[in-house]
Order: structure tokens, then C-alpha cells, then sequence
């Protein structure tokens, strides 16, 4: 993100700050906001049809996608993150990921993510994983659960080398990810603020 960005909203340090990708792309990380539609619909049209499909288990229309992302939830039971580069025309959106609290086991929370395509290989998916869980922890969350189709390697992939605890089970057309999400790895993908690796 351009160091001359000008933020039109006050700063929440508990949900955002910066982060660096692999590549040293610096961005921003904050919650979703209804006035983020325009910038969501042009992320979609970044992404491809197949990552749409690993990301919501079938096809999916753009609008749909975008609906889906700028859904409201009541109170905490559910955290909805952008991840923003910073461009010359606005911000643009690289990803998108949430965590929904189970209902049933307000100790667990089901976590998806979807990344512009050509930001994959970058550490996004690692970078929204890891905050994500610190907002949780704060939150009483202490356990994420993911579904993933058998054949999205690199979100696999992304759990698997996260730091945490990964259990995986399930066969054929979908994995279930569980891990526990209480102690934060040792070596964290972002060291910015120190914000980001309290709680």
C-alpha cells in the first residue's frame, strides 16, 4: 500500500494494519464495509471462474459473490477481512477472507478465503489466515474448521504450512480442515506492529 494513501475512516488497530506480501507488495488489511461494493465487484471480475467454484463448492455468479461478502452478522459471530493494494485509480482488493462462528460451539469457527488470481503464491492466503485467528482469539474463537474441494492444492497447501496444528479428514470431493487456533505460531507471516501478534 502507498505510504501517501489517505484512510477516510478512523483506524480499528484490533481488526487491520499493514502486512507485506512475498514479493514486497505492501497492503492493508481491514474489515469489509457496505461502501466496498464497486471496489468488490471489480475484484471479482479478477478472479477466475475456477477459484469462484473452489471457493463457494459450485458455479457462482459475481453478484452473488459480492453479496455473499458484504452480508452483515450480528454482533461477533462473524469477521469479514479485505485485503487492499494500493493503486493510482483507488484501492484494489486482493482478497477476501472471513471466519463464521458455529452457532452450536461458539469455541469454533468454519474460515474460507478467496485471492485475485494473480495474486496466488504471494503469502495472502497465509497473511488473512493468521490474522484472522488473532481476531478470533480475542474474540473466544479457539478452533477453525475449513472445507476445501480435494482438488485446491494451494489452499491445502495453505493449511498445511501454516504453523498450526492441522488435522484433515473426509475422502474424495471434499477435505475438512481442523486446527486449533490458541497458540500462534511461532514464526508469524507479517511483524509489522506489534498489534498483530497480541491476543
Amino acid at each position: 500500500m502507498s505510504e501517501d494513501v489517505t484512510l477516510d475512516v478512523p483506524i480499528d488497530w484490533e481488526l487491520e494494519g499493514p502486512a507485506t506480501l512475498r514479493d514486497g507488495t505492501r497492503i492493508w488489511i481491514r474489515p469489509v464495509r457496505p461502501a466496498d461494493r464497486n471496489d468488490l465487484i471489480e475484484f471479482v471480475d479478477h478472479v477466475s471462474v475456477d477459484s469462484l467454484e473452489l471457493r463457494y463448492f459450485a458455479a457462482t455468479r459475481p453478484e452473488t459473490a459480492v453479496e455473499a461478502m458484504l452480508r452483515p452478522s450480528p454482533g461477533e459471530d462473524r469477521v469479514s477481512l479485505l485485503a487492499i493494494g494500493g493503486a493510482e485509480t483507488g484501492p484494489r482488493v486482493l482478497g477476501q477472507a472471513e471466519y463464521v462462528r458455529d452457532q452450536a460451539d461458539p469455541s469454533t469457527a468454519e474460515t474460507a478465503f478467496l485471492v485475485r488470481d494473480a495474486c496466488h503464491g504471494l503469502g495472502l492466503g497465509t497473511i488473512l489466515l493468521h490474522w484472522l485467528a488473532r481476531i478470533a482469539r480475542c474474540r473466544g474463537v479457539h478452533r477453525f474448521v475449513a472445507y476445501v474441494q480435494a482438488t485446491n492444492q494451494p489452499m491445502i497447501d495453505v493449511f498445511r504450512n501454516s504453523g498450526f496444528p492441522v488435522v484433515e479428514s473426509g475422502s474424495g470431493y471434499v477435505l475438512r480442515v481442523d486446527f486449533s487456533i490458541l497458540e500462534p505460531p511461532a514464526q508469524f507471516p507479517f511483524v509489522e506492529l506489534e498489534h498483530a501478534t497480541a491476543g
